[in-house]
């Protein structure tokens, strides 16, 4: 799911929201305080829009606190803030927030814990390698409704040369997985799946169930090599490569992978 489509939702969601508990007369009071302060939400939407674009993750808590705290003092100097509007503000608020957190999903753990976990609910993620970062052993995948983009171009060839990604999807959710075009995507354990399509092609047509058996080691390491020597030709010998298993399971949806 974009993030056009994800705003609709979390509108669609507040406006159902105040008229369950306060009828026609918060929708009203909704729309009156939208029509008086829309032209500074727009303002205030358009600078995060900007700093989001500039700022890596890491450096956007102080310019976000140093806003918001800017623009309270200014509402309470201008005596914008009055009683009757506070309620409707905590409301969005409370919306804002439960997006963010729906979009940010849980925190994961140590980047070396050998399982990591990424869930999608509605709204989009993306799980981006930073450079030579080890990968884990298992990676398990998430989504419910969402587009999920899992970025490895950048990371360092994970334990055994072997990954396993799990991938659940439910409600056309959809993971697209972007590899360094000389590692290797194999396919894995297909579970409960209905309407899940895979969209690219895996580097063999055979199936490893269980990655650790003795036939399904040799799949994997021929499967490397010739991808290795397939992309990179007299420079192989001086990389190493990375078999990517990836389990399927979900209701509707599609897993991608990307330009193969």
């Amino acid at each position: 799911m974009g993030t056009g489509r994800a705003v609709v939702l979390v509108v669609f969601i507040g406006v159902g929201a105040v008229a369950t508990v306060e009828g026609s007369s918060g929708i009203e009071r909704l729309l009156r305080l939208l029509t008086s302060y829309g032209a500074y939400l727009a303002i205030t939407i358009g600078l995060l829009g900007v700093l989001a674009s500039m700022l890596p993750p890491a450096g956007r808590a102080w310019p976000l606190v140093l806003l918001a705290g800017g623009c309270a003092a200014l509402a309470v100097q201008r005596g914008w803030l009055s009683m009757s509007v506070v309620p409707n503000l905590a409301g969005l608020a409370a919306l804002g927030i439960g997006g963010w957190l729906m979009a940010r999903g849980p925190r994961t753990r140590d980047r070396m814990d050998p399982v990591r976990q990424l869930i999608a609910v509605m709204l989009p993620r993306t799980l981006t390698s930073q450079a030579g970062e080890r990968l884990p052993a298992y990676l398990t995948v998430l989504t419910v409704g969402a587009r999920v983009v899992v970025d490895l171009r950048a990371a360092a060839v994970p334990p055994r040369q072997t990954m396993q990604l799990a991938v659940s999807c439910w409600a056309f959710g959809s993971v697209e997985l972007r590899l360094p075009e000389h590692w290797a995507v194999v396919g894995g354990r297909l579970g409960p799946t209905f309407r899940v399509r895979m969209i690219g092609k895996a580097d063999t047509k055979e199936l490893l169930a269980d990655t650790d058996a003795p036939a399904a080691t040799d799949v994997l390491a021929d499967v490397r090599s010739a991808r290795l020597r397939g992309k990179l030709g007299a420079d192989a010998a001086d990389h190493r490569a990375a078999a990517i298993v990836v389990h399927i399971a979900g209701f509707g949806g599609r897993v991608v992978l990307a330009d193969r």
